[in-house]
């Protein structure tokens, strides 16, 4: 893979919540790099970054087209993400982890319910 394949749009450095935040414009023929979690390893190489501190908020084809546009924020320091809504932090995680925390949360809710009924 080369250089040419992304090309940044725009680039936003944001001092108050420390990051950057880039509108990318990609061109891959391997529609796989699209997945969220392979193009944030890829961005880390691109950026010379740790993954952890590149937040993708959205990825955007067109229909039938090679051209992608991708909206992500770099985070110059790992403690101010989560700053970020929790479903995009969610959707950072591996299908299986993501799965297993929705699925503990649920069951919680459903005890607090639960035992709020037992009250009445």
């Amino acid at each position: 893979m080369s250089g040419e394949e992304i090309q940044v749009i725009y680039k936003l450095d944001n001092p108050y919540l420390s990051r950057i935040t880039y509108k990318l414009k990609l061109n891959f023929k391997d529609k796989t790099l699209l997945e969220r979690l392979k193009l944030r390893e890829y961005l880390s190489k691109y950026f010379n970054i740790d993954k952890e501190r590149i937040i993708i908020k959205k990825i955007i084809t067109n229909f039938g087209g090679l051209e992608s546009y991708a909206y992500v924020n770099v985070y110059h320091e790992p403690e101010l993400i989560k700053i970020e809504p929790r479903y995009v932090l969610l959707r950072h995680l591996p299908r299986e982890e993501r799965k297993k925390i929705l699925e503990e949360e649920k069951k919680k809710k459903l005890e607090l319910k639960g035992a709020k009924k037992e009250k009445k």
